[in-house]
């Protein structure tokens, strides 16, 4: 993966590189359309529809946090000291997350563990896996500055607000969660700006987030195919 060779552009500082990207990713999040139709399944009203939405949203985010949190521990023994700690913190958080919603849709008095989770996310552990001996700058790229963001980071928040009105106990939970999800976020932006320091460093980093983003595509469609027919079936 690690290339010689690179495109010759103007380098940026790294703070202003970070910023690049992130303008990149919100760019994508507009265009997906995540808010409207990732997270909160516009126009269902009805209780039980809006519950079964919320029960699949967790089956899904449980394994979600497993699979991050295989991500993040795989990364560490390659990471900078200073990330391995963080990292290290980010895997806590990841397992932390899964027990909170295990514990909720048992609550709900449902078998957490009977979910076929999307094919595109067992796809994207994968490469995750395939990138632990990558530098820091291209790993996070893939999780933390990128899907994380995007999905969690911003996606979350219209989920939250969906759904508080009805079931105001998970709601209550992904708050928990979006607190954590804000310092992977922050973990993502100082890697990058610590680590993405040169021309060709950055070419990288943008050459990672270029191989996750069919994966994002993959995702959101997906995703609302799985949901609606959720929802439809109640």
């Amino acid at each position: 993966f690690k290339q010689t060779i690179w495109l010759r552009t103007e380098i940026m500082k790294p703070a202003d590189y970070a910023k690049h990207i992130t303008d990149l990713n919100r760019k994508l999040y507009d265009e997906l359309g995540i808010e409207k139709s990732f997270m909160a399944i516009s126009g269902i009203s009805d209780h039980n529809q809006v519950m079964q939405m919320v029960i699949t949203r967790m089956k899904q985010g449980l394994w979600n946090e497993i699979m991050v949190g295989k991500a993040a521990a795989c990364w560490i023994p390659s990471a900078p000291l200073d990330m391995q700690v963080l990292l290290a913190r980010q895997v806590d958080e990841e397992y932390r997350h899964y027990r909170w919603l295990k514990k909720r849709l048992t609550q709900l008095k449902q078998d957490p563990f009977d979910w076929e989770p999307l094919e595109v996310y067992q796809d994207l552990l994968e490469l995750c896996l395939e990138a632990r001996e990558w530098d820091i700058f291209e790993q996070v790229m893939l999780l933390n500055f990128t899907v994380e963001t995007i999905m969690a980071y911003w996606g979350n928040e219209p989920f939250i607000n969906v759904i508080e009105p009805i079931d105001p106990v998970t709601s209550a939970v992904y708050r928990k969660i979006q607190k954590d999800e804000i310092f992977h976020h922050k973990v993502g932006r100082l890697a990058i700006e610590r680590y993405a320091t040169d021309e060709e460093k950055q070419a990288r980093a943008s050459e990672a987030r270029d191989k996750i983003i069919p994966y994002m595509r993959r995702i959101v469609p997906d995703w609302r195919a799985k949901v609606e027919a959720a929802v439809t079936s109640v």
